[in-house]
């Protein structure tokens, strides 16, 4: 069978004449597409384009890209080293090429041949925490290895960890202005070390500078660029997520690692000790101190309390001081434990999520009480047995004690009773009184003109039955707002 021949590339007029028609005033991918097939060529649909705006209801003249224009945008691609490549030529992205609103032009600064392998995208936060900066960077390494380059939109935090990370085995960045006008600024230097094994992208008139509109459209070239969009710690609204939508209506995968469920505010020293707390406070420090040295300590340390009494800052001032102390700490809510046991079986990688579970040092388990299904209590009861007769620390934290927990098989209950079980009661006044001051100090820190009278903390701590619904409300205000992302 004959090899299929290769589709043609345009020649410098037809480039000319492309790159003037994509300039010209309201001229997108859709209608690109549309003028060239019924006028068949970018010169005949430049000619006929200021009449079809006329009798399209046009109150002025449609504006077309001068020669001029067109000219001096080749002289500054030639000089940056940036080369065009047109839909339909062997060089364009396949995949990219397959999206409807696949731009006709694209400006390519690097290594060609990079556009034309395996891709897959990697979008996130550009205010991820440490966690997600070094899971994005080992994603990034991992697909290199395995034969794929990684596509993102070279913004901070998520886009340029993975950029940095695959700069040996091929980065691919989607700029959202031109080449001349390169965003964020920051990025210039990573720029220059992509393009030496990959490349750099856009479908922007060269000098231009990305106005908010452009990101979204830079947002559906990185995932259509791509097999797969990764997305990492995205916030709600983000263009990350915008990024997730674009390659799910292209019909391409889309796959999410979530933010850490961990608070980096819940430490020992931000945790206000009083009577009711002060035993799980010294068990909990009397753990986190053990672990540096790797002796067990109350195994399993068994803390119950009602809501909002403290005992998830308890368990994540542990989590944060294992971290510190460079040990494998794994932190998880129940309704955590339960989703990831359960996509194990949809997936067919349980060994994996057992080893992950038992390889930990220390294995913190929150909200006991939420634990579902008879398969996932059997998984718990398997990994609690095997952490302790292993040697390894487990901390638990539920609103009842473990005899109380009906769910689960009594076995689990008595091996849970067998450690350290401590209540921590309701708080008093006084204590509740601290814990909102503290709270209320910590949100005029972001937001100065954050202030509560001290009469109206006053009237709070007497009023609350537990500090739960009025120190999580400040708390909460006390956060920094996510900022809108640059997507």
């Amino acid at each position: 069978m004959a090899a299929k021949p290769a589709p043609p590339c345009l020649s410098d007029d037809q480039l000319f004449d492309w790159l003037r028609l994509v300039r010209s005033e309201n001229v997108g991918p859709r209608t690109f597409r549309a003028l060239i097939d019924r006028y068949g060529g970018a010169r005949a649909a430049l000619e006929a384009l200021p009449e079809l705006a006329r009798r399209g209801g046009a109150q002025r003249p449609v504006r077309l890209a001068t020669a001029e224009e067109v000219e001096r945008e080749l002289a500054i691609a030639l000089k940056l080293g940036v080369r065009f490549v047109a839909i339909g030529e062997p060089d364009y992205p396949p995949l990219l090429g397959e999206i409807d609103s696949a731009p006709p032009l694209l400006a390519c600064r690097g290594r060609i041949e990079a556009l034309r392998q395996p891709t897959a995208a990697i979008v996130g936060s550009r205010n991820a925490s440490a966690a997600g900066l070094t899971f994005a960077e080992r994603l990034a390494r991992g697909l290199g290895r395995a034969g794929y380059v990684v596509a993102s939109g070279l913004a901070r935090g998520i886009d340029q960890r993975a950029h940095a990370a695959s700069l040996e085995t091929g980065a691919v960045g989607v700029l959202a202005g031109g080449h001349a006008k390169p965003y964020p600024s920051e990025a210039v230097p990573l720029i220059e070390r992509m393009v030496e094994h990959g490349a750099v992208v856009s479908e922007m008139p060269i000098e231009q500078e990305p106005r908010g509109r452009d990101f979204p459209r830079r947002n559906r070239i990185v995932s259509g660029l791509a097999l797969g969009t990764i997305v990492v710690e995205a916030a709600r609204g983000s263009g990350s997520l915008i990024t997730a939508r674009f390659a799910l209506e292209q019909n391409r995968q889309v796959f999410a690692v979530p933010g850490s469920p961990l608070d980096p505010r819940l430490s020992f020293d931000t945790f206000v000790v009083g009577r009711s707390s002060s035993l799980a406070h010294r068990a909990a420090k009397q753990v986190a101190t053990a672990i540096r040295d790797n002796p067990v300590m109350f195994n399993p340390l068994y803390v119950h309390a009602q809501v909002g009494l403290g005992k998830t800052h308890l368990l994540q001032a542990i989590t944060w001081a294992g971290n510190a102390a460079e040990r494998r700490m794994l932190y998880l809510t129940a309704e955590r434990f339960v989703f990831g046991f359960v996509s194990s079986l949809r997936t067919q990688t349980t060994l994996a999520f057992k080893e992950l579970l038992r390889s930990t040092d220390v294995l913190l388990i929150d909200d006991l009480q939420f634990l579902q299904g008879k398969s996932t209590h059997a998984e718990f009861s398997h990994t609690l047995n095997a952490m302790i007769d292993a040697g390894r620390q487990v901390v638990v934290a539920a609103d009842r004690p473990p005899l109380d927990l009906e769910n689960l098989d009594e076995r689990v209950r008595s091996r849970l009773a067998g450690g350290l079980v401590v209540e921590m009661s309701a708080l008093g006044e006084e204590l509740r009184l601290e814990i909102l001051q503290r709270w209320a100090a910590a949100a005029s820190v972001h937001h100065p003109e954050f202030d509560v009278p001290a009469s109206v903390l006053s009237y709070i701590a007497k009023s609350a039955s537990a500090a739960t619904s009025v120190s999580t409300d400040v708390r909460v205000m006390s956060e920094e707002r996510p900022q809108n992302v640059d997507r």
